[in-house]
Parts: structure tokens; sequence; C-alpha cells
């Protein structure tokens, strides 16, 4: 063998063989691709993470990069203090409504603490800016949803009124929008008690429900007349004496059929099994629904009764729970369940509800307006001490500086509450 060769190709090999890198080799080229990744990021305008890159980069090799650690905090804090004076500056153009202003100095906090807060609030600016066009075509969408409304096409009138938008319009917004959940929950309750035979209940809700929109959807005036062409044949047809011994001529002319109620034994037990499960998962408002499913179709069924006292005892123990008795009872209002919303309102302000008494006291007398209203009219005394309630009640409404929106309040409604004063 050529010893001369094999030396010649060992040393080749020693050449071509890479050596690992030392231990201050390897921290120098950290140091180096920290300071790549530092300039990307003060590129990209992301200053505190670019700092944070360069001063590791100065853990590694001080002597390279300490000074440009120290250089770029200092540029750092300066860029900060500036921050807060942008800030500053934004948040007084924001108060002077000088929105292109605000959007200006708020642009320039590219980070730190203060750039979230200043997106917010540049945004927010924004849209103040573009508000009076937002507010002169949510004002047409409104007056488009108001004249649906009247007219009693109630689902464009929806359609129209969830499309607005600006806070100053919102609560003629939600006055329509109510206004179409009740009349529309008065006519499924009055459907639904016209089905079960219940012509008493169904004539309650069909009144309750041309009292807020006389021309709407489904014929509220026709099926008012239907229910009480029905209850006077059953009145007339029920039997209230013996038969005569003596032999009947068997009248020629076909008697009203009544449709006969169906069994709703049924259709308690579910909504009751369906009202306990719920409240033992703590769904307060799937509960309370349960219960007044069963309600309506026997208002006296002690189980529901109890299942509701129940949650309603439950809520008035803390101040939020006082305030979902609240929301109870003006929900009972809308269903025209007028006793079930007088008891709850009226639990709200005894048992120490302060924050929306204004609205406590307003829609207890529009509840003793509205028994008034359907009251019979026979009944003098009664009626007019109703009437009596609910001044009283509107009296103190308007003591706590509430005020309703008129043009949603049923004539009679609006008679007694220009009536009032504190």
């Amino acid at each position: 063998m050529n010893f001369r060769f094999l030396a010649l190709w060992t040393i080749a090999v020693l050449f071509l063989v890479p050596h690992p890198l030392s231990a201050g080799q390897q921290a120098a080229q950290q140091a180096d691709d920290l300071e790549a990744r530092y300039k990307l990021a003060m590129s990209k305008g992301d200053v505190e993470l670019a700092v944070g890159f360069l001063c590791d980069a100065a853990k590694l090799e001080p002597k390279k990069y300490d000074k440009k650690c120290v250089a770029a905090q200092h540029h750092e804090n300066e860029q900060l203090q500036s921050f807060d004076g942008f800030f500053a500056a934004g948040q007084a153009a924001m108060q002077q409504k000088d929105y292109s202003g605000a959007v200006k100095q708020f642009s320039k906090i590219t980070f730190g603490l203060r750039h979230d807060d200043a997106v917010h609030l540049m945004q927010e600016a924004k849209n103040a800016e573009g508000h009076p066009q937002l507010l002169a075509a949510n004002k047409e969408t409104l007056i488009a949803a108001q004249a649906a409304y009247d007219r009693g096409d109630l689902a464009t009138a929806e359609a129209n009124a969830k499309q607005v938008q600006v806070p100053e319009l919102q609560s003629s917004v939600q006055q329509i929008l109510t206004n179409i959940r009740i009349y529309q929950d008065a006519m499924q309750a009055g459907d639904a008690a016209k089905q079960n035979g219940n012509y008493q209940a169904a004539q309650q809700k069909y009144k309750f429900a041309m009292v807020i929109r006389p021309n709407g959807p489904g014929n509220p005036g026709g099926k008012l007349q239907e229910v009480e062409v029905l209850l006077a044949a059953a009145t007339v047809n029920k039997p209230s004496t013996p038969p005569p011994t003596k032999p009947v001529v068997a009248d020629t002319k076909k008697p009203v059929e009544i449709p006969k109620a169906p069994d709703n034994d049924a259709k308690i037990r579910a909504a009751l099994a369906e009202g306990h499960a719920a409240e033992s998962r703590k769904d307060v408002d799937a509960a309370l629904q349960a219960f007044e499913r069963v309600l309506a179709i026997n208002p006296r069924q002690a189980e529901a009764l109890a299942g509701k006292q129940h949650i309603m005892d439950n809520m008035q123990k803390t101040p939020q729970g006082l305030e979902n008795t609240l929301s109870i009872g003006l929900h009972d209002y809308y269903r025209s369940q007028l006793a079930e919303a007088g008891d709850a309102i009226s639990l709200y302000l005894t048992a120490g509800g302060v924050r929306n008494r204004g609205v406590a006291y307003f829609y207890l007398g529009a509840t003793f307006a509205s028994q008034a209203l359907l009251a019979d009219p026979r009944g003098k005394t009664e009626h007019k001490s109703l009437e009596q309630h609910a001044l009283l009640e509107f009296q103190q409404a308007r003591c706590e500086h509430y005020q309703p929106i008129e043009k949603y309040l049923s004539p009679k409604v609006l008679a007694l509450w220009n009536k009032s004063s504190c």
C-alpha cells in the first residue's frame, strides 16, 4: 500500500469534516440571529418585540449589543411617553367632537399599553364621523317601519325596525318590536285558547290584540266575533234545569255545534315535567315559560302555580333577582296575563327594587288601566276603582321621571296617563 497516498487522503478528510462550534461561536451566531429578528420586527413597527430581541442578543454578546440594547430601550420609552400625549390629545378631540382629529392622534399609537384602547377609540371616532349620515338613513328606515306598523304590516315593520342601529332611535325601535311581540303573543294565545274550547280566554286575548293593532295580521276582529258567537252559543246550550217529565217535541232546527275541548292532561304533564327539568338546571326563563303554558290551559293548576311562585320567591333574594322579577311582570303584561303581571310588579316594588322603579310604577298603572279596559262595563264601581289605581301608579311613575313613548300607548291608557301628574 502506498503510505504517502494514505497520508494525503487522511489530511484531505480532516479538512472536509466540519468541526463543532465552540460555545462562544454558538452564542455569537444566536446573537446575530436575534439581531436579524430585531430588524424584521422594527420593519413591521413592532418596537416592543424588536427591543426584546436586541436585548436578548446583548445577554449573549454584551460587548457587541449592550449599547444597542440601551439605545433601543431609551427610544422605546421616548415613544411611549409620546403615545401618552397622543392618547390625551385624541380624547380631547373626541370630547370636542373633532372626530377626524381624534382618528389622527390615535393612529399614531402603534404599540404599548395604550395601543388596544387607542384602536377601540379610533373605531368609535370613525363611527361618530360617519354618524350624521347613518342617523339620517336610520331615520328614514324608522319612518318606513312606523308606516308599515300603522297599516298592520307587522312583518315589514319588524324587518325595518331591526335595521335601525343608532342609539338615539332605539327607544322607538324597541317600542315597535315590543308591540309586535305583544300582538303576536296575544294572537297565538287566543288561537290556542279557542282550539282548547276556552272561548272566554280567547275573547280576552283577541281583545288585547285589537287594542295593540286592530288591523294586524290574523284578522283579530273576525276571530273575536267568531269566539263571541261560540261563547254565546255555549251559554244558550248549557243545561240549567233537569229535563221536563213531559214529552218534548224535537226542535227541527239543527243546534249549533260547539267544538269539544281536547284532553289537555298530556299537555299539562309534559309542560310540568319540562318546567321542573328547566328549574333543576337553573334555566329560569324556560321553567317559567313551561309553567305559563300549563296556566294558559288551567289557570288554577296547583303544581304550576307553586312552581312559578317558587321561582319568584327565589328571585327576590338578590338585587338581580328582583330585576328578573320585574322582567317576569312585564312579560306577563305583554302576554295579557294582567293579574300575574300585577303580582310580579307589585312584588318588585314592595321587596325593595330600586333600579327601575319608574318602569315598574308605569307598568303597574298600565296593568290596572288594561284591566279597567277589559272589565265588564256594567260593573261601574270596579271600573272606577281600577282607573283610580292606575292614576296613582302613573303619578308615582311621573315622580320617578319615567316617560313612555306615548305614540304606542292605547288611547284609553294614554288618556289616563295624561290625567296623571307628579
